[in-house]
């Protein structure tokens, strides 16, 4: 808090940030809702619920462009109106009719949306770095880490109210989020003198030549490819890096598809709507999981101290919990306090593991690195929906949740093994 309260630049791209995360969250939780009310009602949820998935598998390619982007604020700025522009057009179509081919054209215009934002994460990440000191970096990033996901609830609890008291008008709803992209955009040009820029990069990882051209995009003269070759051997340094990117994807794989499992199974699990409605249930099932990394990014206790192999366990675990509640006893609590444990330890996960790459990482390649990390951490997320969604559309919900707890189990002895092996290793290196 002092640093939001102190730091004018953060703040400035904190509330940017925060606003703009406001509309996302009001606008997806009505978009599920429209989508479980189409006459294709399941294949509309899991398209949504892909949606939402695959705009960060390309992060890499966001992260890429970002760093090569010379004018980054200027730059961040712009792509908040690109973003208004697309949900006023997705305002205009989305009252028209309820087609398969129409709902398709929704789809791909949120996520180019989505898309744009990526590109503006990766910008916003380098501005970070240049405006926060290191020793304040992981304070900040849980603050906005606890905030986000407070807003994250504000904006599904009132996307799920609001579509009801505005009889689900649609196009109201996707205006909402076009404004909160120009509010986001009237932020960052307020406080556009307080953020210090980061200095032109005139050479990339291992000595990697780099010019920028005319619009202020730099440019690699050894390419994308070599560019993302250097990327990898800048990350390999990292130690034990390896081991926990594989573990990260595969919890990620079974952690990012759960929620569209769970909104595709409550559809026909009628017994377990809070209130009796399926809305007020999504919502509340975001929100216990959003609750719980707020929670957890800002409370400091014994969980702090361990291991991320020990974390991913325990997350695991409550997985298990989760996927037993749909399997055999459809009790709404169950749902809801396993969805919060969850998110209570990705909240202590999270922060950690971000402060530790920002600071090992240079910052020519920062977005890039962050963008390489996250997609191969979140490309899991698109197959763990093709695998455990697609088999719900093709045989049922019961199979895909039997399924599912396969995979918890089979990683969940990956990350005791994994876990062992770090211990051991540490053991090893204090009797050196």
């Amino acid at each position: 808090m002092h640093e939001f309260i102190h730091n004018k630049a953060y703040r400035g791209l904190a509330l940017s940030t925060y606003v703009d995360n406001f509309g996302i969250a009001f606008f997806n939780i009505v978009f599920i809702i429209y989508a479980a009310q189409l006459p294709y009602k399941t294949l509309a949820v899991s398209l949504v619920s892909f949606a939402t998935i695959f705009p960060t598998i390309l992060q890499f390619l966001t992260g890429y462009f970002a760093d090569r982007t010379q004018f980054k604020l200027r730059s961040m700025m712009w792509s908040k109106w690109v973003q208004a522009v697309l949900f006023i057009l997705l305002a205009v179509m989305i009252q028209r009719d309820a087609s398969l081919l129409s709902f398709i054209i929704f789809i791909i215009i949120n996520i180019l949306s989505d898309l744009m934002g990526e590109f503006s994460n990766g910008l916003e990440i380098s501005l970070l770095k240049e405006n926060v000191v290191p020793e304040n970096l992981n304070s900040a990033i849980s603050l906005s880490s606890a905030a986000l996901n407070l807003i994250t609830i504000a904006g599904q609890a009132i996307g799920a109210t609001l579509i009801v008291v505005w009889h689900h008008n649609f196009t109201l709803v996707a205006l909402l989020n076009a404004a909160t992209f120009v509010l986001a955009y009237i932020i960052l040009w307020a406080y556009r003198l307080k953020i210090k820029l980061p200095l032109v990069v005139k050479a990339g990882p291992n000595d990697e030549t780099v010019d920028s051209d005319s619009k202020g995009n730099v440019k690699s003269k050894n390419g994308f490819i070599q560019h993302t070759i250097a990327v990898f051997k800048a990350l390999q340094k990292i130690e034990g890096i390896i081991g926990i990117l594989i573990l990260f994807f595969l919890v990620n794989l079974l952690a990012s598809s759960v929620m569209g499992l769970i909104n595709l199974s409550l559809i026909d699990f009628k017994t377990m709507w809070l209130f009796g409605n399926y809305g007020a249930t999504v919502a509340g099932s975001a929100i216990a999981f959003s609750s719980g990394t707020i929670a957890g990014a800002l409370i400091q206790d014994r969980l702090n101290r361990l291991e991320l192999p020990s974390l991913s366990c325990l997350v695991l675990i409550c997985l298990a919990v989760l996927t037993g509640d749909f399997l055999l006893v459809h009790i709404s609590i169950v749902l809801i306090l396993s969805l919060f444990a969850v998110g209570y330890l990705f909240g202590k996960i999270g922060p950690i593991f971000s402060t530790f790459i920002i600071t090992n990482i240079e910052q020519n390649v920062l977005a890039s690195s962050v963008g390489v990390l996250n997609t191969m951490i979140l490309v899991g997320a698109p197959l763990g929906q093709l695998i455990f969604l697609g088999t719900a559309n093709i045989s049922n919900d019961r199979n895909a949740w039997l399924i599912y707890m396969v995979g918890v189990t089979l990683v969940f002895i990956f990350a005791v093994g994994l876990d062992y092996y770090s211990h051991q290793f540490k053991k090893g290196d204090a009797n050196v």
